[in-house]
């Protein structure tokens, strides 16, 4: 499996997943399950995206599974708690025999150091996640940034919950980048007449991305020669300006044209605000003061933001708290175990820290450290906050799914196959995260 051990080292990263290439390889399983099972297994309708797809079974919808692609070509089903079925290089009768003889591993993403462990703001790793999101996003604003995403903290990145505001306020930003987010499904009013796709906006799906003109983006992939091989090339991504009226589905987020099959009519950040729940604001201007990775500045900032880490551990608790009371509000009925888990941990992360502290030990880079994994490693001050910040973020993307899964039930009666996967998707990824606060296994 690929590790990223820098955010550099992901920047730089040559291969770009392309949705294609997926569809391909869905269809390579769909195949493979079909013959291995004995049933009929076909790509669930708009499942597809460059890095991952759904499958349904015997026509029920999302039955056949959940699918990502791993970062070393691993075809993983989520919904059987991260088994790798085979590879995206296996030829379907491969495939067919590695079903058949049913011996899988489970994907170990959560013990490597992956671009979402590496950055330290969870407002950027949850835009890996959410819908629309991903990778290559990141890749796309750091090749218009250029500066150390790694390095941006949560209070760096503004959140405004009035969309409509930010849309009529926007010019009087200056150089920023926001992100457009809805967090709640709902109807689009500007689906085009007889629309057979997008009467709804989904939740947890970015719409868009713009300027503080209001002026849209497309992640374009860049071509420049690769010095390690004589006429080589290697691949990355930068958001290139489209202008106000882009009129095209190749946007960053969702369709923005007006074909009645497959667009959204969300053809201006008027419409985009309308329907948004959410806006994240970059200050290009004040990042790049201090984290631009074009000169020297840079390094400054990092020994500032170590020193920040320590300013007032007191206070950090405080939003750290504040940020899961926020969540837990969300949820309509009494908290159960992995509630009270999460606050209990927040609880102890503070007493560890303010232990560790008292101690006054420099590690072996004359870094402040408060203790050591199982394994030896130094834990330091900014492995503890990166920590709760994680499982915060898990925790916000189980309590969403939980909502959403009770939601459906109190609608219709009973949640859909996808809803309840979801739900115990991320409660599993949740309960991993906190399993590893026991031995302290919080080193990245």
């Amino acid at each position: 499996m690929k590790l990223y051990t820098n955010f550099d080292n992901f920047i730089n990263e040559a291969m770009v997943m392309k949705q294609k290439d997926t569809a391909k390889i869905a269809q390579k399983l769909a195949a493979a399950l079909s013959k291995a099972d004995g049933k009929e297994f076909s790509i669930s309708k708009n499942s597809l995206d460059a890095g991952g797809f759904d499958l349904d079974m015997d026509g029920d919808e999302y039955a056949g599974g959940t699918y990502f692609i791993g970062d070393a070509g691993e075809i993983v089903n989520a919904a059987t708690s991260n088994e790798v079925y085979g590879h995206i290089d296996d030829s379907e009768a491969e495939l067919v025999k590695k079903l058949k003889k049913a011996k899988f591993s489970k994907y170990r993403a959560t013990e490597s150091l992956e671009l979402n462990e590496a950055l330290a703001s969870s407002k950027l790793r949850g835009l890996i996640d959410i819908k629309r999101g991903g990778k290559e996003l990141i890749k796309g604003i750091y090749g218009l940034a250029k500066i150390a995403l790694d390095k941006v903290t949560d209070d760096m990145i503004i959140s405004n919950s009035n969309p409509v505001e930010v849309y009529k306020k926007a010019k009087t930003f200056g150089n920023v980048i926001v992100f457009w987010i809805s967090r709640n499904e709902k109807e689009n009013e500007y689906a085009p007449s007889s629309g057979r796709y997008v009467e709804m906006i989904p939740g947890n799906c970015l719409l868009a991305v713009s300027n503080g003109r209001n002026e849209m983006f497309q992640n374009d992939s860049i071509w420049t020669r690769n010095d390690d091989t004589i006429g080589g090339k290697k691949s990355t991504r930068i958001l290139r300006n489209m202008g106000k009226y882009p009129g095209s589905k190749d946007t960053v987020g969702v369709n923005k044209s007006h074909n009645q099959y497959s667009g959204t009519g969300l053809g201006n950040i008027k419409r985009i605000a309308e329907m948004s729940d959410e806006c994240y604001i970059i200050n290009l201007d004040a990042l790049r003061d201090s984290l631009s990775t074009n000169d020297k500045t840079s390094t400054r900032a990092e020994a500032r933001s170590g020193a920040t880490a320590l300013t007032n551990p007191k206070k950090i608790k405080e939003d750290n708290l504040t940020r899961y009371n926020d969540i837990l509000a969300k949820r309509a009925d009494n908290p159960d175990k992995i509630d009270k888990k999460v606050k209990e941990i927040i609880e102890d992360a503070h007493q560890f820290l303010m232990a560790g502290l008292a101690k006054k030990e420099l590690g072996n880079y004359n870094e402040l450290t408060i203790g050591k994994d199982p394994k030896g490693r130094e834990i330091r001050p900014r492995d503890l906050n990166n920590y709760i910040s994680n499982i915060l973020s898990d925790y916000q993307g189980y309590v969403s799914a939980y909502v959403n899964m009770k939601t459906e039930e109190e609608q219709y009666g009973k949640a859909s196959s996808y809803y309840m996967r979801d739900a115990k998707r991320k409660a599993l990824e949740l309960k991993q995260r906190i399993a590893k606060w026991d031995n302290k296994n919080i080193v990245w």
